[in-house]
Parts: structure tokens; sequence; C-alpha cells
């Protein structure tokens, strides 16, 4: 019977994540005395190409994460495609629960169900990625007495992730990624002696509506609607960390949703772009028929409108293409490493 972890490092990341992956798990010893589960955002976050690459750079087993799989010392784990990979005592749980922060997978779902199930035995890691998914649940870990590492901001190829963890979090080690394996030997190394891993309780993500009344639901929602549903959003606020969520489940800090509406906004122009254009085209159209009739007041009144679209189309084109550079939703960033 395979021996079951008594600490376990969670790791989460997205675009630009690929290079310090590589560098942490190569630091990583053979016999190292840890589960390591990794959470990547993006369409093929968990597919085989991701497993095969680490594979390449470390002596561990690496492999895909199992629903109802003990977690070994010494194994990495990737979470798969369209699942929320949850630390559920010393087993994971793989659930097709609501998105949180525009992502299943989600960071904050495992790390807080790791600290949740392993406490002071648990390490949390945050490398490049766009806005702040894993920072509350690296919160979380701090809270139930765990460790807390960050790749170093100046060395990420997408700060925002690292630097969002050490704005709301009190970090233990900040570090660039070919520097974590030797540390992480050593911290878990150390702290082995705690509590056996515990049972956590239900998580939000496994879709039980009923325990989102602990987040603060008897108070009226806030004026937000749902990205995801529409539903209604309440606030929350822990640790400096505003937060949404709605009675579905989905959930969302203040900078993910930001990130959203940008996002429907622009799409929402873009679309004005493409009507305004076709009824320009529509239009000139029906100059064209008006011709044949020789209806040239009609002609004049259709040529008019066509003018006064395309204008409008081209002004909104203008102001769309100067718009500032902002981090893409989560529903429109593309996969990258």
């Amino acid at each position: 019977m395979a021996e079951s972890t008594r600490s376990v490092v969670v790791v989460g990341c997205s675009p630009g994540g690929l290079a310090p992956l590589r560098a942490l798990v190569r630091g990583l010893p053979i016999h190292f005395p840890a589960a390591v589960c990794i959470v990547r955002h993006g369409a093929s976050s968990g597919g085989e190409f991701l497993v095969e690459m680490l594979r390449k750079e470390c002596p561990l087993p690496v492999k895909r994460a199992v629903a109802a799989e003990p977690l070994e010392p010494g194994h990495i784990y990737v979470a798969p495609p369209d699942r929320h990979l949850l630390v559920k005592g010393t087993a994971f749980e793989l659930v097709a629960g609501p998105k949180e922060n525009g992502f299943r997978p989600a960071i904050d779902p495992l790390f807080r169900t790791a600290a949740a199930s392993f406490g002071s035995n648990t390490v949390g890691i945050i490398l490049s990625g766009y806005l702040d998914d894993g920072v509350f649940g690296l919160y979380l870990i701090k809270r139930h007495g765990g460790t807390a590492m960050v790749q170093d901001p100046h060395e990420a190829e997408v700060p925002d992730m690292p630097k969002n963890a050490l704005k709301f979090v009190k970090v233990d080690h900040v570090l660039p990624a070919s520097q974590m394996g030797d540390v992480l030997n050593r911290t878990v190394r150390s702290d082995t002696t705690g509590p056996a891993p515990s049972m956590n309780q239900v998580d939000v993500a496994e879709g039980r509506t009923d325990i989102l009344r602990d987040e603060g639901f008897d108070v009226p929602p806030s004026p937000f609607r749902c990205p995801e549903c529409n539903g209604a959003l309440w606030q929350t606020d822990q640790g400096g960390i505003q937060r949404y969520r709605c009675h579905t489940g989905h959930g969302f800090t203040a900078q993910t949703l930001a990130a959203e509406y940008d996002g429907a906004v622009e799409k929402a122009l873009w679309t004005a772009v493409a009507v305004l254009e076709e009824s320009a085209a529509l239009h000139r159209r029906l100059v064209s028929s008006t011709a044949d009739r020789n209806d040239a007041r009609l002609g004049e009144r259709f040529k008019n409108v066509a003018e006064e679209k395309q204008r409008h189309a081209e002004t909104l084109r203008a102001l769309l293409v100067a718009l500032p550079t902002i981090a893409p939703p989560p529903a429109v960033r593309q996969e990258y490493g």
C-alpha cells in the first residue's frame, strides 16, 4: 500500500508559468518527502503535454491527478483540464464545480482545500500569471500556519500574480524559481512533525450552495452581476482581499471581476462596430435599388444614413484601437507558456 504524504506543496501559475515550473521541479531531489500538486490555467493546463514536459525535467514521478487517488510523497500531480483539483484529507477530488476567477481548474480551490487538510504542513507557491487567482488561497495557507512562497516578480514573465501575493500575504520566501527546489526540500523536511492530514469540510467548488451562507450571504447583494450566470454577486472582504461570489458558486476577486467587465465592454463595443458596418453596407445597397426606380429623394436618404453609420463605426473603431492595454479577462486569454 502506498505511503500517504504528511506534507503537500501546491503550485499555481498562468501565462509565463512553464519556464519557472521546469526550474522548480528540476531542483527537487529524488526522495522529496512531500506530494506536489500543480494547477496551470489554460485550455491544455492538465494535458499530457505538461506531464511529459515535467517528466523530462526531474526524476520524480509526474502524472495527472485522479479522483480518490492518495497523495504520495515524492510524486508530482497535475490538475486535469476542466476540473477543479481539491485535496480532501490524503486523497484527491476532481469536480466540475463553478468556475472561479474565470477558470476551471482554478488555483484557489486547490490552495484552500490543501490548507484545510494539511494545515501547517502546506506550502503554497505562486508563479508567473495575470491578475490574482491563488492569492486568497495563499492567504488561507498562511492563516492555517503553512508556508507561502512566491516567484520573484522581477524574474516572472507576467508578474501580476506574484506582485498581488506580496501585496496581500505575508510571504515567507521570494525567490527565483531555480532556487525553490532547495528551499522546498528544507522546508518540508522541517515541517512534517505537525498533525496528520484531516478531512476538511465540504468546499464550495463541490457545488454545495448551502455553505455559501458562511461567506456572508446573509447581507444584501452588491450592485454587480456574475459574468458567468448573470446572478447577483455578494461581496466579502477577508485579509484585505475583496471577493465576490454568486448563489451558483462562481467566485471572483475584485481585480478579476473588473477584467471580466472590461472584456464584456470591449466585446459589446466591437459588436456595435459590426452592426454599424453592416447597416452602412445595407443602406448602400438600398441606394442602388432606388436608382433602378428613379427615386432620387429616397436614394439620397439611404446614402446619408449609410454615411452616418459608417462615420459612427469608424469613430468607435478608432476609440477601441486606442484603448489602453489591460490584462484580458480569463474567457478571452490566449493559452501560452
